[in-house]
């Protein structure tokens, strides 16, 4: 860095003054003070040698200017070849004016084209704030190949927080959101959101084919951590031209999760969940899901089950019991498949899981029954697999266990009878 300035009767005074780090490059020159007339520039050739993961170009120029308090503030700046993930842009150009007072008024223009958000390619994306601090509307727009969103929002700051609505239309359908955060002291704030015919399998062939809900929430974040409540309610839809629904309320603590309620359904299936994943954990859970399809393209058949999770965060115990019938991926079917199941993940407890296979086929293998039978704590237990087949049958029994993240074991027992 290198500079020449002078200091005189609360002025500042920078005739010149340079700050390089790599070869990104700050400049300066003018004079702060009661009457105040700053010029700075940046530029910085490659955005990566700066902060690590990103990549590009940028370069920024600006003016502060005007008799304190009343001082004005202008920027203007471009960007190229920008990756800042999860964005990414081709061409970026801003510019913003705005006075230091919460009446004066406020102007700020960006314009992005191409690129990527979220790993979806946008087009072209404008934003405009007219206003002032006090009273503002910014207009959003987003263009891409497969879906537009626009945005109004319209908002009031004051000191501490920030309060305002938005409305607009995105994936085909329309949003309203309303708000409000304050920043002094924890973090808190309040808001509530609202979506209706949306279409977000315009992201993918695994999202719904329209959706509508509702989401509140509300809560504060600090030193101690995050506590919130969040709602989703009147959650309805269409997936794989099947209808959904459903309904959640969570707690959010620092110690975990409160699942108060969740209550989902597709087809008529239904998933069902309600406990605690705090430091000691205890949660119910229960799924029926007569038809795979209808949640993920290429499976077959029904699957029904229930259970229970408890134990401490660190070693948490899974109970509970499954059974699958019709079941078919590709060239894999299952005519039936029962699950009966007591895990803890502390080495010290004892285990215990039965898993009982018949009708099961892929390709040219066929197996008229199966069965795996486990017991013991997981760092040292035993197993036991029998296969019954048209060709032939196979017994083995196997000890080992868990330990340091790898299973390590042995072969005690292995028969096999074939067909002559």
């Amino acid at each position: 860095s290198r500079g020449l300035g002078d200091v005189y009767k609360r002025q500042i005074l920078v005739r010149t003054g340079k700050v390089r780090v790599g070869e990104a490059a700050l400049e300066g020159s003018g004079g702060i003070g009661p009457d105040t007339d700053l010029n700075v520039e940046i530029s910085v050739p490659d955005l990566g040698s700066l902060v690590p993961g990103t990549s590009g170009t940028f370069a920024l120029e600006g003016r502060i200017s005007g008799r304190s308090p009343a001082f004005l503030f202008s920027v203007k700046g471009s960007g190229s070849g920008l990756s800042v993930p999860p964005a990414a842009i081709e061409e970026l150009s801003f510019s913003a004016e705005a006075g230091a007072g919460f009446g004066d008024p406020v102007r700020v223009d960006l314009a992005a084209a191409g690129g990527k958000l979220g790993g979806q390619t946008v087009e072209s994306m404008r934003m405009s704030a007219r206003g002032t601090l006090a009273s503002h509307q910014i207009d959003i727009s987003i263009k891409s190949p497969v879906w537009d969103a626009e945005a109004l929002v319209s908002g009031q700051y004051r000191e501490g927080g920030w309060a305002g609505t938005a409305e607009g239309m995105a994936l085909g359908g329309t949003f309203e959101a309303e708000g409000d955060v304050g920043w002094i002291g924890p973090i808190r704030w309040e808001a509530a959101f609202r979506g209706t015919d949306l279409r977000p399998e315009m992201l993918g062939p695994a999202f719904p084919e329209n959706l509508s809900l509702s989401i509140e929430s509300l809560g504060e974040s600090g030193p101690e951590g995050t506590r919130a409540e969040v709602r989703v309610d009147d959650l309805a839809g269409v997936h794989r031209e099947r209808p959904i629904r459903g309904k959640m309320d969570v707690g959010i603590l620092p110690e975990g999760l409160e699942v108060r309620n969740m209550d989902l359904g597709i087809g008529g299936g239904t998933l069902n969940a309600s406990g605690r994943l705090l430091e000691s954990w205890d949660l119910d859970w229960a799924m029926d899901l007569p038809d795979l399809s209808s949640l993920v393209e290429g499976f077959e058949g029904m699957t029904s089950g229930s259970g229970r999770v408890t134990g401490s965060r660190h070693a948490p115990r899974v109970s509970g019991k499954l059974t699958g019938r019709g079941l078919a991926f590709g060239s894999s079917k299952v005519q039936q498949i029962l699950v009966d199941a007591d895990i803890s993940a502390d080495p010290s407890e004892d285990s215990r899981a039965r898993i009982d296979v018949s009708g099961f086929s892929a390709g040219a293998l066929e197996v008229q029954s199966g069965s795996l039978t486990a017991s013991g704590p997981i760092g040292s237990h035993r197993l036991s697999v029998t296969a019954r087949s048209p060709v032939l049958d196979a017994d083995m029994e196997i000890s080992g266990g868990f330990h340091d993240g790898s299973w390590t074991g042995e072969v005690n027992r292995w028969q096999v009878d074939s067909e002559d």
